[in-house]
């Protein structure tokens, strides 16, 4: 493997290519940066959440070959002020667009990675008309040489 974070930009091009609607797709850096920078849309924000080894071993530097699980978020962030008490017109707007997300990605497999699994995420957030929908996939892949 080339590049630790290279699952990034494959999951860029496959909501790109596999998920319409969005007129943005791009990375941030963390849950605080998505909230505090412009917001263009609707979107998908794709964020790296960090990595654990396979079966919960803790002891990184014990072997040249390990398996690491990687989680990644995709935020599907909304805009709607028709309701922003209440957030149904946003949550509507972001159901299809969850819908799409998730048979883009569930079970799919980049080079390199095992199939995508989905797992638990953060709840969604809500922000003066903003809408924030996080799904959370894992990852497994090898690092190291054999």
């Amino acid at each position: 493997m080339d590049n630790y974070l290279g699952l990034e930009p494959l999951l860029i091009a496959r909501l790109h290519a596999a998920a319409p609607g969005f007129r943005e797709i791009i990375g941030m850096a963390d849950l605080a940066s998505m909230q505090a920078s412009r917001q263009t849309t609707p979107a998908a924000l794709v964020i790296y959440q960090g990595d654990a080894l396979s079966g919960g071993d803790s002891r990184a530097g014990q072997g040249a070959v390990q398996v690491v699980v990687q989680t990644w978020l995709v935020v599907v962030a909304v805009r709607n002020e028709r309701d922003t008490l209440g957030g149904a017109d946003a949550r509507c707007d972001a159901g299809v667009l969850i819908t799409r997300t998730l048979q883009a990605l569930s079970g799919w497999q980049a080079p390199g990675f095992r199939p995508l699994v989905r797992v638990n995420a953060p709840k969604p957030g809500f922000n003066a008309g903003f809408a924030y929908f996080p799904l959370a996939f894992e990852a497994r892949m090898i690092t190291g040489t054999s």
